[in-house]
């Protein structure tokens, strides 16, 4: 339990995990010798030119994209160790 927590301390504080990356609304929830780790990811992003598909935007706009997502990891500790059994991600949708 302590080696899971050590390990995802840096994500459990709302540390930045890239860039453009950040991770909130974390928590492992650790049942015997199994874990689950959940929490939402936002990416934040901005496509340059050669990306765009269409007309420019309009200079009102923010050129900022963010998508957001909310995971699931299971764990299982095998030995000394826990070792990741399944991962899920899902698509938080745009409002």
């Amino acid at each position: 339990m302590i080696g899971l927590a050590r390990s995802m301390s840096g994500v459990q504080s709302g540390v930045s995990i890239g860039p453009d990356k950040k991770v909130d609304e974390f928590a492992i929830h650790i049942h015997g010798d199994s874990a689950l780790v959940v929490g939402r990811v936002t990416t934040r992003y901005q496509f340059m030119e050669y990306q765009r598909v269409g007309p420019p935007p309009a200079q009102s706009q923010d050129p900022v994209a963010i998508d957001q997502e909310r995971f699931i990891r299971v764990y299982s500790k095998v030995g000394t160790r826990w070792q990741l059994i399944s991962w899920q991600t899902t698509a938080i949708p745009k409002r």
